[in-house]
């Protein structure tokens, strides 16, 4: 798995560091969206003993929901040294965060890995739609995995919702074709060298549903391409569809 730095983003493996010279520490109240704090992603750090506030809820609230509660605990009774309690429980938090940190780095976990997974989870609660969450449940777990990597892509390249839909029929299906009609914009033709099942019309549903504007008009032609008089291929008997 690639180990490389990913620069950029807002999480626990993203600061260049020396991991001897900072201090990775809980933030108590912490950004829904952020994982590390923001003042880090805006200052360059050089001295030692630099502290990294983490939001560990995005990811990591089964690993530190019971301990937090625990120390809090600790915290509220008498007869403790506060001191003592919170060296601690920083040196808990840091070395614990520190390993999470260098596990992502292991196991190759890259900012899409982490958005993609939100992305299926809002898809699998419905929040994409129910058409769409209908469809994608007959789609093998590959192509959910391609389906959700085309909403990541859309979102973070904001290429053209077209483009995206192009580039799944493209995955989905090799060798097929698009036509886009001269005088009408919001029409779209797609010869499809498959032939049509509950799974293949799943996926062109998905696909129509994620990245095509209100309005579009999307003809799918199955097995048999429309045949284009003055090109013999498509003018066979039997293997022509009526347009």
């Amino acid at each position: 798995m690639s180990k490389r730095r990913r620069e950029g983003y807002e999480y626990i493996w993203c600061p260049k560091v020396d991991i001897s010279n900072v201090i990775f520490l809980i933030k108590e109240n912490a950004s829904p969206y952020l994982e590390i704090n923001s003042d880090f992603i805006n200052e360059d750090f050089q001295g030692e003993n630099n502290i990294i506030e983490v939001n560990p809820y995005i990811r990591f609230n089964h690993i530190f929901s019971d301990f937090l509660y625990t120390f809090k605990n600790i915290e509220e009774k008498k007869g403790y040294s506060d001191l003592i309690n919170k060296k601690f429980k920083n040196n808990l938090e840091h070395n614990a965060l520190a390993y999470l940190r260098e596990l992502d780095f292991v196991t190759g976990t890259t900012v899409a890995d982490i958005y993609c997974e939100y992305i299926l989870k809002d898809i699998e609660k419905g929040k994409f739609g129910r058409n769409i969450l209908k469809y994608f449940r007959r789609m093998s777990e590959e192509d959910r995995k391609i389906a959700v990597l085309l909403i990541y892509n859309n979102i973070s390249t904001k290429i053209e919702n077209r483009k995206s839909f192009e580039l799944g029929i493209k995955y989905f299906f090799p060798d097929s074709i698009i036509y886009m009609d001269k005088f009408e914009d919001n029409k779209i033709i797609v010869y499809i060298n498959y032939k049509k099942d509950k799974i293949n019309t799943a996926k062109i549903r998905v696909l129509e549903s994620l990245f095509l504007p209100f309005g579009t008009t999307l003809k799918c032609y199955w097995g048999h391409h429309f045949g284009v008089i003055g090109v013999n291929d498509t003018m066979k008997i039997g293997e022509v569809s009526v347009f």
